[in-house]
Parts: structure tokens; C-alpha cells; sequence
């Protein structure tokens, strides 16, 4: 990454009263560095203290919540899209599971019906 520092991925853009200027990171940049975020965090596996660390380092390097909630989101994006199709097939085809997206489907059909279900005992306060 210091190769390629996040500043050099940021373009200024003109406030819309013109007095003023704010940044926003290009589209490729925000892409490359979610891509190195999905990486460097499956990278650290299932250690916490290591994706955390690998977080803050993100975090310091760009300074801005908003750039770091795009850049989040590409890395999602890239393991969504990329990654876990490519690694559900090749465990698919060499364990012969083939109910694994299916497994996958209900548990995220499950966590939201929790989230959904606590979200409204919340609401009537039944909690």
C-alpha cells in the first residue's frame, strides 16, 4: 500500500455554492483498495485481533468514515462477487455438497428474520 497511497486516488471536487472543494476517491481506486481489503482480511482468517488490526490500519490510512464505507463496500463486493462463487464450486466439486448455497440461503434468511423479529420487540417493548 505504500506503493500506491489512498491520497493518490482522491480527486477534488467543486462544492455546489463553489466555494469550496471536497474529496472523493475515483472509482478504481476505491475499487483496487476494497479489493486489497477483502484480501488482507481473508487473509487473517478467522483471527479477530487481526482483522481488527487490519481495520484500523485502513481506517488511519484514509481518515474519512465515508471513503472507508466505500471502500467496505467494494471489498463485499469482491468477495460476493468474486471470491465465494469460485470457492463454493471448488468445495461443491470436491466434496460433493451441493446443499451448501442452500445452507448459505437459510442462514441469511434466518438472520434477518431474527434481526427483523428483535427489531420489532424493540418497537412495541416486549424485549
Amino acid at each position: 500500500m505504500a506503493s500506491e497511497p489512498w491520497s493518490d486516488v482522491i480527486t477534488g471536487i467543486a462544492t455546489v455554492d463553489l466555494s469550496g472543494m471536497f474529496a472523493l476517491p475515483t472509482i478504481n481506486g476505491k475499487e483496487l483498495f476494497g479489493a486489497r481489503l477483502a484480501f488482507d482480511l481473508l487473509g487473517c482468517c478467522a483471527h479477530e485481533e487481526q482483522v481488527a488490526q487490519k481495520l484500523r490500519e485502513y481506517f488511519r490510512m484514509v481518515g474519512d468514515p465515508a471513503h472507508m464505507f466505500l471502500i467496505c463496500a467494494a471489498a463485499l463486493d469482491t468477495i460476493a462477487s468474486d471470491l465465494m462463487p469460485a470457492l463454493l464450486e471448488m468445495y461443491e466439486q470436491k466434496s460433493g455438497d451441493y446443499d451448501a448455497r442452500v445452507r448459505l440461503a437459510n442462514a441469511a434468511r434466518n438472520a434477518w428474520a431474527a434481526r427483523v423479529t428483535d427489531f420489532t420487540d424493540k418497537r412495541e417493548g416486549t424485549e
